[in-house]
């Protein structure tokens, strides 16, 4: 699989107590990559729609994060992703493996499609 597909497929893996935890997780990221806020908001906005039936585009992290946040957004996924590693109280292997395709994504510069289906 491609990284698109990877990143479809792990999202549509996470339990609901998962997605909210990467929400509230989000919503404290700065200003400084509020792309990357956006991004996940969105993905996490598209995956609940899809679970209720609802199916359109969802944009990719390339087409959200302009690319002057590419970078502060990459060192932002680091810090995002340390209180999910070895967290006893909530298992977060899989909200690390999905921030680290983003991560994956953002390194290679994603630019076609802008739209993960």
């Amino acid at each position: 699989m491609d990284a698109i597909t990877d990143f479809v497929a792990a999202l549509a893996e996470f339990s609901d107590d998962e997605l909210h935890c990467l929400g509230v997780a989000a919503e404290g990221l700065p200003n400084l990559v509020s792309g990357l806020r956006g991004c996940l908001e969105g993905t996490l906005d598209w995956e609940t729609g899809r679970r209720w039936g609802f199916h359109y585009p969802l944009r990719g992290p390339m087409a959200v994060i302009p690319k002057q946040e590419v970078a502060p957004s990459i060192v932002a996924l680091g810090v995002l992703i340390s209180p999910f590693l070895d967290n006893p109280e909530h298992d977060g292997e899989r909200i690390v493996a999905l921030l680290n395709r983003v991560e994956v994504m953002l390194r290679m510069g994603l630019k076609e499609p802008k739209c993960l289906h």
